[in-house]
């Protein structure tokens, strides 16, 4: 094994590890592989923290897609409202949920289908993919930029690393 091979794999076991043993496992959406409720906890999670999340998360995974859809924007909205930017998270999840209903949940098990969603991009399918369906993908958020800078030194010369497809 190369000597970057054998970094790679001492940080994939540590990494494991910690999740093991540290790893918020009391969040609500890591105790389900169904895709809708993946796909709406990532669309609370933006521009906000699991805590926040998790009790509106709570609220609304009661909800079906055709709940979502048809749900009044203001009433809505209202629920979102401890997350912040409620009225376009209020919007876009009306939006998806109809999407999803369209497709009869087809939406959900594609990479293309699911980045044509609002606010869905490249980080969100991965995570639905990947949880829901066990497709190896990966999900880089701003926690594993962060590491990837302070393990391997990997530093984006982009502005907004999350886009920059080296890091990916």
């Amino acid at each position: 094994m190369s000597q970057g091979a054998a970094k790679i794999h001492h940080f994939h076991r540590a990494m494991i590890t910690f999740w093991q043993q540290s790893g918020r496992h009391e969040l609500p959406w890591r105790n389900t592989s169904d895709a809708w409720s993946i796909l709406l906890a990532e669309v609370l999670l933006r521009k906000t923290t699991s805590m926040q999340a998790a009790g509106v998360y709570q609220m609304l995974s009661s909800f079906s897609p055709a709940d979502i859809a048809s749900m009044d924007k203001d009433a809505l909205a209202s629920k979102l409202q401890p997350l912040g930017i409620h009225q376009v998270r209020a919007v876009q999840l009306r939006q998806i949920a109809q999407a999803v209903l369209d497709s009869s949940g087809e939406v959900l098990k594609s990479d293309e289908m699911l980045y044509k969603l609002p606010g869905v991009g490249r980080y969100i399918s991965n995570s639905v993919l990947c949880c829901a369906f066990g497709v190896p993908a990966p999900a880089m958020d701003t926690n594993l930029i962060r590491v990837m800078n302070r393990v391997f030194g990997w530093i984006s010369q982009r502005k907004r690393p999350r886009e920059d497809g080296r890091m990916w």
